[in-house]
């Protein structure tokens, strides 16, 4: 995989129950397997499929729903905190025809 600077448009839809819920992508984050705790080197090089000096590139994910016909967010990215190729998700809403402050609802699963 390669991070690029470009939006990730491709918006997987799946149904839940009775909501129709829309991966949106707000970049890649590149790192290393240094940010993982709890696992031992080699473990984490065989989970991964990298050694522990390659990068690796990790898909940071939004997902649009609507609540009562409002649209609704669950996360909202990392904005360009983390480097340039975050920051993706008010282009990537967009594309789909949701302004920013349209959102109603913004549900976070972590700080």
């Amino acid at each position: 995989m390669q991070a690029g600077n470009q939006p990730i448009a491709n918006h997987p839809v799946q149904k839940i129950g009775g909501f129709e819920v829309k991966a949106v992508s707000d970049g890649i984050l590149t790192t290393s397997l240094d940010v993982l705790v709890g696992l031992g080197q080699s473990e984490m090089e065989r989970l991964a499929g990298a050694s522990r000096t390659e990068p690796i590139f990790l898909p940071v994910n939004c997902f649009l729903l609507e609540i009562s016909g409002q649209p609704a967010l669950i996360d909202v990215g990392a904005g360009n905190s983390l480097g340039p190729t975050l920051g993706k998700l008010p282009e990537n809403l967009r594309t789909l025809g949701v302004a920013s402050e349209s959102i109603r609802y913004i549900l976070l699963t972590y700080l």
